[in-house]
C-alpha cells in the first residue's frame, strides 16, 4: 500500500491541487515507457498496491482514486489499483470501465514512481551517491579497525562546507556512511 502512504504524505506536504497537478505532469505511458523486465516489475508493483496506474477518462472531470473519494483532482484522469487491474494486468485483456473500452496500451504511470521502482538513478540520487562514496572514502576507508572513529559533528561540518547541504542532509549522509560497531543508539545485540 506504498502508493497510499506516498498519496498521504504528498497531499500532506504540498495540498491536493499542488500534488494533482506534480502526478498528471509526470504521467508517461506504461507500455511505450517500458518493456520486458522492467514493464513486469512495475506491473507487479501495481498488483501489489505499491504504485498507482491511471486511465485516461474523459467522462470524469477530477482523478478519482479508490477507497479515497475525498480526495478528487480537476483532471480526467482516474486511477485504478490491485483489484481494478489484477486481471486486466495478468491477462493482457481489455476492460470496459464506465462504457469505454481500455486495455494494457491505456495504463499511465507516474514517471517518478515507476523509475524509483526500477532504480533509475536522478541527477540528485548520483549526487547524492557520489557525497555518500567520498564521506565513505575520507572518513572511514582507513578508519575501520581504529577504536576512535571520527566524530558525527567534524564529518557532518565537512559534508556542509564541501556541498553546500542542509545540516538534516548531512546528518542522514553521516548516518548512512557510518559502520554499524560506530553507532550509538538502537538494539544491542544479545551476547
Amino acid at each position: 500500500m506504498d502508493a497510499y502512504n506516498r498519496l498521504e504524505k504528498d497531499i500532506e506536504k504540498h495540498g491536493v491541487s499542488l500534488t494533482c497537478k506534480k502526478t498528471i505532469e509526470l504521467l508517461v505511458r506504461l507500455t511505450k515507457n517500458y518493456k520486458d523486465n522492467e514493464l513486469e516489475k512495475i506491473i507487479t508493483s501495481i498488483m501489489k498496491a505499491d504504485i498507482f496506474v491511471y486511465v485516461f477518462f474523459p467522462k470524469h472531470s477530477a482523478i478519482k482514486y479508490p477507497e479515497q473519494s475525498q480526495i478528487t483532482c480537476p483532471a480526467k484522469w482516474m486511477a485504478l489499483l490491485q483489484e481494478d487491474i489484477s486481471f486486466i494486468l495478468s491477462k493482457n485483456k481489455a476492460f470496459t470501465l464506465m462504457g469505454l473500452k481500455f486495455d494494457i496500451d491505456d495504463l499511465w504511470v507516474s514517471k517518478s514512481d515507476a523509475d524509483r521502482l526500477l532504480h533509475i538513478h536522478t541527477e540528485a540520487d548520483t549526487k547524492e551517491k557520489q557525497i555518500t562514496d567520498e564521506v565513505t572514502n575520507k572518513f572511514w576507508r582507513n578508519n575501520l579497525d581504529n577504536d576512535k572513529p571520527p566524530k558525527s559533528v567534524e564529518i557532518i561540518e565537512w559534508i556542509i562546507d564541501t556541498y553546500a547541504l542542509s545540516r538534516k542532509s548531512a546528518e542522514s549522509i553521516d548516518s548512512i556512511c557510518r559502520p554499524e560497531r560506530f553507532r550509538k543508539g538502537g538494539t544491542k545485540p544479545l551476547k
